[in-house]
């Protein structure tokens, strides 16, 4: 990890300033611009703003789907490693291919996996997302074509993603809308 910088996080890396923080002033070198902006891609530097819930998990769906296109399956434990805490749940769809809790990362990329060996270019797209403290709410749209088949599937359902130190604790599917926002607090 490079001086100065921080994991990303959903919590604060709040900038303040070079000016009597003991922080030097931003670099003008070529090699300190190509530091800073290897830092960008890798972590957050106390200079950059304070990732929102919103951004956090707009990142997140962009990984994934980035990582489902690759077939080998290791862009997909990468995302995992970022995104996941080691033994993080995620609860399927009780009408979903395999329903119920998977716990782990090693089983949800498992489960995963399944879902790209039957729609090779399965996707998830965020509709809407609504933070809520430690919980996300995102309405999403999962589509894809079957291998076999070739017939799309195109279905919307809820996401209530419970966030720990920046990362996915826990990951339950609703498929009704108002079921999840109950869920993720966001209704009574």
């Amino acid at each position: 990890m490079k001086r100065g910088c921080a994991p990303r996080t959903t919590q604060s890396v709040k900038c303040r300033g070079a000016e009597g923080a003991g922080l030097e002033p931003e670099p003008t070198s070529r090699p300190a611009r190509i530091a800073r902006r290897r830092c960008h891609f890798g972590y957050f530097c106390r200079h950059m703003p304070q990732e929102t819930s919103d951004d956090w998990a707009r990142r997140a769906y962009a990984t994934l789907n980035q990582a489902l296109r690759e077939p080998s399956g290791e862009r997909l434990r990468a995302y995992l490693e970022e995104f996941w805490h080691p033994d993080a749940a995620f609860v399927n769809l009780p009408n979903a291919m395999e329903p119920g809790s998977h716990q782990g990362r090693d089983a949800v990329w498992l489960q995963i996996r399944r879902w790209v060996e039957a729609y090779p270019d399965f996707q998830i797209e965020p509709i809407e997302l609504r933070p809520n403290g430690d919980r996300v709410f995102a309405w999403v749209r999962a589509s894809g074509h079957g291998a076999a088949s070739g017939i799309p599937i195109d279905l919307e359902a809820a996401e209530v993603i419970t966030l720990e130190d920046g990362k996915v604790r826990r990951n339950e599917w609703y498929p009704d809308r108002e079921e999840g926002l109950r869920a993720a607090g966001l209704l009574d």
